[in-house]
């Protein structure tokens, strides 16, 4: 089967957990003999090749505005309108179609290509799969200050309101959790064949590891240290649960400016050995290093691929009550516990210190789904292509 899968970003432009999924589908396809192409947005306009899947990168100008950069909000409102007129992504996507003609069409996340993506493949079967809120809110996290205005603000009903038209909808929406698949069918997106379906991301294999042998506690945050992920509230929470030979340790990447404020804020703690900022890590590397892993992301995380791997690799979980984070918690299963009142450091203090008094390790393995997103997605593309197929001939 010939595939063309499309993202914002692709490696090494990894932008975030959706990448390294997005990544993982195209290798694991390829693998299984499917002939793969990625089609992405990068800082230079070129054709490589990873292993056996094709990249073809258009050429964007400022990555990091594209996703997630620090814009005006006069910058961001129009980066928003010609998300709806991106003639030139249209007329590229188009001829790149119909050179590589693909049995499906595989759309991810589409900030950068605008619905361009979807009217340039309406005669082609295509799934879209949902990892963030930008089909349906100007913020990819789906909400403002903390709440959820995606079908409530005028900017979102004019600017995200194409994708709810059926005109350009992909035959399939796909969610990464049901929180995903649910929110983006109440909001009125979903394919031309019906409801909404949910395939969990499944990480590539975490080595298991043994935790608290030294008799004092780890924690650690992996991912963008960014405010949207809830670093400063876990660390404010671990200075104020004051753990008596507990540990911090901070893997990751952001904004300078942000880091600096960080380790400037806990600067007592660092200069103590406390609260380490260990910069970017390869997950293998940091799970066997912490005990009990944080994910107190501030918003409705679509999935959170870091909770999956801390529950793989053996460590306890402590995660915010918040969108799919519970699904996989329950789907992954092992030592965790959710916090409700995530925005609260005294909640998180709590949570650390009832951890710290209990005995959080594995030596047993973890059982993760056992379809992987690459069979669960070939099953749909087979029923995707069956159903179009079906309704040509009708």
């Amino acid at each position: 089967m010939r595939v063309v899968i499309v993202n914002t970003a692709y490696s090494p432009d990894l932008l975030g957990g959706a990448e390294r999924s997005v990544g993982e589908l195209a290798q694991g396809l390829a693998e299984r003999g499917h002939s793969v192409s990625v089609i992405c947005l990068g800082s230079w306009r070129a054709e490589d090749d990873e292993g056996a899947v094709k990249i073809k990168r258009l050429f964007r100008r400022r990555l990091d505005y594209v996703t997630r950069g620090s814009a005006s909000a006069v910058w961001k409102a129009l980066w928003h309108a010609t998300e709806l007129v991106r003639l030139g992504s249209f007329m590229r996507l188009r001829a790149l179609f119909r050179e590589l003609d693909p049995d499906i069409v595989h759309f991810n996340n589409l900030s950068g290509f605008g619905i361009a993506a979807w009217a340039s493949a309406r005669k082609i079967p295509s799934i879209q799969t949902c990892r963030d809120y930008s089909l349906i809110c100007t913020s990819a996290l789906g909400q403002r200050n903390g709440e959820d205005r995606s079908g409530r603000e005028v900017a979102n009903r004019i600017l995200k309101g194409v994708y709810r038209l059926k005109t350009f909808a992909p035959s399939l929406v796909v969610g990464v959790s049901d929180y995903v698949s649910k929110r983006m069918e109440a909001a009125g997106v979903s394919g031309r064949l019906g409801r909404n379906v949910t395939v969990y991301n499944r990480p590539d294999s975490i080595p298991l590891s043994d935790h608290r042998q030294d008799g004092s506690v780890r924690f650690g945050f992996i991912g963008r240290v960014s405010k949207d992920k809830g670093i400063e509230v876990v660390l404010e929470a671990f200075k104020m649960a004051n753990i008596e030979g507990a540990h911090f340790i901070v893997a990751g990447g952001g904004e300078t400016n942000y880091i600096e404020h960080l380790q400037r804020r806990f600067q007592s703690e660092v200069e103590a050995g406390a609260i380490t900022f260990a910069g970017p890590v390869l997950p293998q590397e940091y799970y066997p290093s912490v005990d009990i892993a944080l994910v107190p992301s501030q918003w409705q995380e679509p999935f959170g691929r870091v909770a999956a791997e801390a529950l793989m690799s053996g460590s306890g979980l402590i995660y915010s009550e918040a969108g799919g984070l519970p699904e996989v918690a329950s789907l992954y299963g092992g030592d965790s516990s959710p916090v409700h009142d995530y925005t609260s450091p005294d909640a998180w203090a709590q949570a650390m210190s009832r951890a710290a008094r209990q005995e959080w390790y594995s030596s047993t393995s973890r059982h993760p789904p056992v379809d992987t997103p690459v069979d669960r997605y070939s099953k749909l593309y087979d029923r995707v292509l069956a159903a179009e197929r079906g309704s040509d001939a009708s």
